[in-house]
């Protein structure tokens, strides 16, 4: 008897740890002997299927001598997706005695857990009016997106993190944060300089601190990579020659020499076309007024054309053709 007395303890102390239990009393109001606070339960499965739902509870000391008036007071909160909201109360203050006041089941169903905050606790005669709690604007980590980006490129900013309230939006600011630039989770920006960007959220009664990135403009080219185009070709056949990788910087050309790097420049751009006649090697690199970068070459040997037997075989029959008139000519002149 006395095991399954051990037994029935154990039990019971396994299902009171595993329910969830109120936290620490926190001060809503307390003067002149009169004081309520307020503690929340926050169920461990409340965003599981079936889950039990959280509570709150006030504690009232003393008795109240404030008539026709109202604690009104709001907190924060995370629903199950980890979205911010607040959510707004208030308490008849008349007539009120000790004892404790515990909210209804459904009041925090579906809620994660608090924010850990309570704000906007104020005494009033009017009742605040308690409507659906509303999505809050949680602030971002900052500003994800490259720092270093070449002259001429277009990259991408957006915003890491972060939960817009309802009427919210973020706002992108160029520099100073003076100059709007645009709206929206991401913005694509073309910079032709070093520059500093900055995000905020703003709402009607919001504006956020600044959050802020800034991005290195490289001006200066970088030497190609490689150069498309055939290692053979025929004698004064056609051939197109591309500059592959590389970056032209600001006022850059890209300039082709034939057998040296340097000296006459023989054709400029990136695409170019040749004819050759005899074996070389060819040259190309970028260059600005202020600096040139290393070349890349690229060896192209000028081989025989091999006749097809289609060839050779129109070759005698003209050939054949030449002697056949010569002969003619021959044998006219004797029989004059």
């Amino acid at each position: 008897m006395k095991k399954v007395f051990v037994l029935i303890l154990v039990c019971l102390s396994f299902t009171l740890s595993a329910q969830a239990q109120y936290g620490n009393d926190e001060i809503l109001y307390n003067k002149n002997g009169f004081k309520i606070s307020v503690a929340f339960k926050f169920s461990k499965n409340s965003c599981e299927n079936n889950g039990k739902p959280n509570r709150y509870r006030y504690t009232i000391t003393g008795t109240s001598a404030l008539y026709n008036q109202y604690l009104n007071w709001s907190i924060d909160y995370l629903d199950c997706n980890g979205n911010q909201y607040e959510w707004r109360n208030s308490l008849d203050l008349n007539g009120l005695i000790a004892g404790t006041i515990e909210s209804l089941d459904y009041i925090f169903t579906g809620v994660k857990q608090s924010a850990a905050y309570k704000n906007s606790v104020s005494l009033s005669d009017e009742s605040a009016k308690v409507l659906k709690p509303s999505l809050k604007t949680t602030l971002p980590k900052g500003i994800k997106g490259k720092t270093n980006i070449n002259l001429g490129d277009t990259t991408e900013l957006y915003v890491d993190g972060g939960v817009l309230g309802i009427g919210a939006n973020w706002v992108w600011y160029s520099d100073t944060g003076s100059t709007k630039i645009g709206e929206g989770r991401s913005i694509n920006v073309f910079p032709k300089k070093n520059i500093t960007y900055y995000l905020r959220a703003e709402g009607t009664k919001l504006l956020s601190k600044f959050f802020e990135h800034s991005i290195a403009v490289n001006k200066e080219s970088i030497a190609p990579e490689g150069i498309s185009g055939s290692a053979e070709v025929y004698r004064n056949e056609k051939d197109t020659l591309v500059v592959n990788g590389g970056y032209l910087g600001e006022n850059a050309e890209w300039v082709w020499y034939n057998n040296e790097c340097g000296g006459i420049a023989v054709a400029r751009g990136k695409r170019i076309i040749i004819g050759l006649k005899k074996s070389t090697t060819l040259y190309v690199r970028a260059e600005a007024p202020t600096n040139k970068t290393t070349c890349f070459s690229l060896t192209i040997n000028v081989i025989k054309r091999q006749r097809t037997e289609d060839e050779k075989r129109v070759t005698r029959e003209r050939n054949s053709q030449l002697a056949q008139i010569f002969m003619n000519i021959l044998q006219s002149f004797f029989i004059r």
